[in-house]
């Protein structure tokens, strides 16, 4: 990765880390108290925790390193860039009232935009290997559809 991608992968890689990716779902959460959509800010907050907790335990279980000691699998930052696209998503789709051909493409190309953007910079930044972030994108789409669900079935309730 040369000039301009160096630094653009820096940028992406930021919002993975610990400070940007608290400023990403503060945005997003106060997005959606401000839009009215409480369930959707719940989803921000115990989706994220979720996403990011299933990649710490799956990390030492995997135990797939590189180079030589950093745990690799999944790629938590490809699981967080995709949780945070899924998520706005919804909340587009739940905004805009789209139907499920819009509302699954919209999903579908944030999601795998996000994926892959981050993706993309963690490899390139030589912090994953390819495989480690499909297996984040994947985790991220994963967890987040169930805790939907049971955020839904808790408000249900």
């Amino acid at each position: 990765m040369q000039g301009v991608y160096y630094y653009l992968g820096h940028v992406f890689d930021f919002f993975g880390e610990p400070v940007g990716s608290t400023l990403v779902v503060l945005v997003l959460l106060v997005l959606c108290l401000r839009l009215r959509r409480a369930r959707t800010a719940v989803l921000a907050v115990a989706g994220t925790l979720l996403t990011v907790g299933a990649e710490f335990v799956l990390k030492p279980i995997v135990g797939r390193t590189i180079h030589g000691s950093f745990l690799s699998y999944p790629s938590g930052h490809t699981a967080f860039a995709t949780s945070m696209a899924l998520i706005a998503a919804l909340l587009v789709i739940d905004l805009r009232r789209l139907g499920r051909p819009a509302g699954l493409a919209l999903i579908l190309a944030t999601t795998i935009l996000a994926g892959a953007a981050m993706g993309w910079a963690e490899v390139g930044l030589g912090a994953h290997y390819p495989t480690d972030a499909l297996g984040g994108f994947c985790l991220a789409l994963a967890v987040i559809p169930f805790t939907a669900w049971a955020i839904d079935r808790l408000c249900a309730s």
